[in-house]
């Protein structure tokens, strides 16, 4: 072989030998980037599994404002808060967003999302008394009072950081014109305005609403008649029946009634809080006697709804008794919330 030959045959090897480690070079970069690539992939898939398991957990228990981790997520890790980013009083809903970073080995994603939350278990608030009815009569006799205007707790008066509301919200036209044609010249319905019909569909229909706060209940009874009260204002109740039932004598009670059944108030009861009755296929409110009072809302409807106020029954929309049952709900962690709208932010 003569010298130039060796030389090309050095060459080539040479020239090979570059090549072969290039291409393991490039082999290790490929092997490289896939297992970053990877890597950054399952991050992600953590961060936005992580981001729908907590709105799972607001979903039930309604907290916020609370900061959540795990080293140990479907093989990677997550940090996460939630926050309020505001309440609408009107509308009735929270503003939320979730925040959280996911990681998976060296790798790691952000995730935001903001949401609308509105609690299933606090109806939407339209009047002192709402009524969700296929057919309602009205029945009113003495000096009875159904007020929207926002009042405080302790009688003192209207709230001045309240909202007013309508006294009387009705599911239908039918029902609003037979309310107004008997009841022209009434002065018992005071709200801004004083009779209303509700187009909103609720969100929980009464019955469902009643189902629910029969599952956390603190008391529940098969109907029945009460002259001893429940709780106080820094210690409210849920009581649950599922029956009749009346209150009266001067009975005080704090928090929610949920009667699958008929309501009556007799004597000079007092209720601060929330009131929800659906009784199937007829249900009546009868405020007979005395100066039966309520401070909060009274949420009722069947088939067929008669609402009869008699006395001096005072029924009272006040937002500081359902902001009192709202917070205790929310303190004992009871609230079941629906997520209505969701804006998801990468």
């Amino acid at each position: 072989m003569g010298r130039s030959s060796l030389i090309a045959v050095l060459g080539f090897i040479v020239i090979f030998g570059m090549v072969r480690q290039n291409i393991n070079k490039t082999s290790e970069s490929s092997a490289l980037n896939s297992s970053i690539f990877t890597e950054t992939v399952l991050a992600r898939h953590v961060t936005n599994i992580a981001a729908n398991y907590i709105l799972s957990i607001h979903s039930e228990t309604g907290e916020n404002n609370q900061n959540y981790s795990s080293d140990d997520f479907l093989g990677g890790s997550y940090n996460a808060n939630i926050t309020s980013l505001g309440y609408d009083q009107t509308l009735d809903f929270d503003t939320l967003q979730i925040s959280v970073t996911g990681s998976y080995n060296e790798e790691s994603h952000t995730t935001r999302v903001q949401f609308i939350s509105k609690s299933v278990l606090i109806p939407r608030m339209t009047a002192s008394i709402a009524i969700e009815s296929d057919f309602t009569t009205f029945v009113f006799d003495g000096s009875p009072q159904i007020v929207g205007v926002d009042q405080l707790m302790d009688g003192s008066g209207e709230n001045p950081d309240g909202t007013n509301l309508a006294g009387l919200t009705l599911s239908n036209s039918a029902d609003r014109l037979r309310f107004e044609t008997v009841y022209t010249d009434s002065t018992w319905v005071q709200g801004e305005p004083v009779v209303e019909v509700a187009n909103d569909s609720p969100l929980v229909n009464l019955s469902d609403l009643i189902a629910y706060y029969a599952e956390i209940a603190d008391e529940d009874y098969q109907g029945g008649s009460f002259s001893n009260g429940w709780g106080s204002e820094d210690n409210p109740k849920i009581i649950y029946s599922n029956g009749d039932l009346t209150l009266k004598g001067n009975l005080v009670g704090y928090g929610v009634l949920a009667i699958n059944g008929s309501f009556t108030m007799t004597g000079s009861p007092t209720w601060y809080g929330l009131i929800i009755a659906s009784g199937g296929e007829s249900l009546i409110i009868d405020a007979s006697t005395g100066s039966p009072t309520i401070y909060g809302a009274l949420h009722i409807g069947a088939s067929v709804t008669q609402l009869e106020l008699k006395g001096t029954a005072n029924i009272f929309y006040s937002s500081e008794a359902i902001d009192m049952v709202r917070e205790d709900i929310a303190d004992r962690e009871l609230d079941r919330r629906m997520i209505t709208e969701k804006i998801w932010y990468e």
